[in-house]
C-alpha cells in the first residue's frame, strides 16, 4: 500500500477548509496576517496534501530554531558586554 494514500486526513475537503477558516479566524484576534508560509501550508492542508501532524511538527521545529537563535544571540551580547566591562 502507497504510504503517502496513509497521509491523507480521513475529513473532507470541505471540512479541512473551515478547519482552516476557524484557525485563521483564532489567529486574527491578535491581530497578525499569517505568514505566505503558513497560507501554503493551509492550502496543502486542505488538498490533503499534508496532514494536521505535519503542519504541527514543522512549526514545532520553525520555532525551537528561532528560540535556539535568539537564546545563541543573547548569550553572544552577555558575553560582550561581560569582555567589556572586565
Amino acid at each position: 500500500m502507497n504510504k503517502t494514500f496513509l497521509k491523507i486526513p480521513l475529513i473532507n475537503r470541505d471540512e479541512r477548509k473551515k478547519q482552516v477558516a476557524n484557525a485563521l479566524s483564532l489567529s486574527s484576534l491578535e491581530s497578525q496576517e499569517p505568514s505566505k508560509e503558513t497560507m501554503q501550508f493551509f492550502e496543502q492542508y486542505i488538498d490533503g496534501t499534508i496532514t494536521q501532524d505535519e503542519i504541527l511538527e514543522y512549526t514545532l521545529e520553525r520555532y525551537k530554531q528561532i528560540n535556539e537563535d535568539k537564546i545563541y544571540e543573547v548569550t553572544f551580547k552577555k558575553e560582550i558586554l561581560d569582555e567589556f566591562a572586565s
